[in-house]
């Protein structure tokens, strides 16, 4: 099985990051940039997820990517 492309994934990053930034209390969102939070993610999927996924253990590379960005995310918020 060949790698996946992590643009095709760009979309399902963004939802996670705009989800995240409206959990934000409206203080952190007032100097929080979504775009940050996007880049970041990308970041995160391109140098922690994709080293480590593996196509015979896993089927869909989305749902590794989204449980990862749910826990990635979370922590973010908590370190602020």
């Amino acid at each position: 099985m060949a790698r996946p492309n992590l643009q095709d994934y760009t979309k399902l990053i963004a939802q996670k990051a705009w989800s995240t930034w409206y959990k934000l209390p409206p203080q952190h969102r007032s100097w929080i940039d979504v775009e940050d939070l996007i880049q970041d993610g990308i970041l995160h999927a391109r140098f922690y997820v994709l080293p480590r996924f593996r196509p015979h253990r896993a089927k869909n590379f989305s749902t590794i990517l989204y449980i990862s960005l749910e826990n990635f995310y979370k922590n973010k918020i908590s370190d602020m």
